[in-house]
């Protein structure tokens, strides 16, 4: 085997397909295995994913609960050191936060910013965001964010939370915005209708 390294210039295909052949002094009685082609693609992107789960479902009125908001570098490219991932989450109306969004290496906050101290709960609507820059490999997921929640409406409850990836010219950027957001439908079910699953198996015995 013959193997050789390329250097990729700007502006090229994306793809780059290379072919390669081979040929003899003698004559080849079969020529259609005579070359053979890779394609190898040009493109600099790093494809973020989050996916949304709720601690509990079904909810109830008044009883707290939690989300997890969790992303993931799909690569191909690693996110660089600097630039900007942000998670942002729309609490909506009849859904409350007990609190501020909690998750390793990431600084969360309201979106407008609202000034100390926050009483809580708020009430939806209201949206958060969480915000990291240290970078990350690929495939590498980035560590979790808890959202911690109460709905204070019966009936069904929809929340959706996005991830974003910024890029300046060099940068990768996230070009499959398909994976971008996570949403997860709930029922929220009323305190007062406490429901209990009873079963009762009846048998009869024959006398001997």
């Amino acid at each position: 085997s013959i193997s050789f390294d390329a250097i990729v210039g700007a502006g090229g295909a994306d793809p780059i397909v290379n072919v390669g052949m081979v040929s003899a002094l003698q004559a080849d009685p079969d020529s259609s295995n005579d070359s053979s082609e890779a394609s190898i693609s040009t493109s600099v992107s790093s494809d973020q994913r989050l996916v949304k789960t709720a601690s509990m479902s079904p909810v109830t009125v008044g009883k707290n609960y939690s989300y997890k908001l969790a992303t993931r570098n799909l690569g191909p490219a690693n996110v660089q050191a600097g630039q900007v991932i942000s998670v942002r989450d729309d609490i909506p109306a009849g859904m409350s936060l007990t609190g501020v969004p909690t998750g390793a290496g990431w600084t969360c906050g309201f979106v407008p910013v609202r000034p100390a101290p926050v009483v809580f709960p708020v009430a939806g609507p209201v949206t958060v965001a969480c915000t990291r820059q240290d970078g990350i490999g690929t495939p590498a997921n980035w560590t979790d964010i808890t959202v911690p929640v109460v709905n204070t409406q019966i009936g069904p409850s929809s929340n959706t939370a996005c991830v974003a990836l910024a890029s300046a010219s060099g940068q990768p950027a996230d070009n499959n915005a398909a994976n971008n957001c996570s949403t997860v439908n709930l029922t929220v079910n009323d305190p007062s209708s406490k429901r209990a699953d009873l079963k009762i198996t009846k048998t009869v015995s024959t006398p001997s």
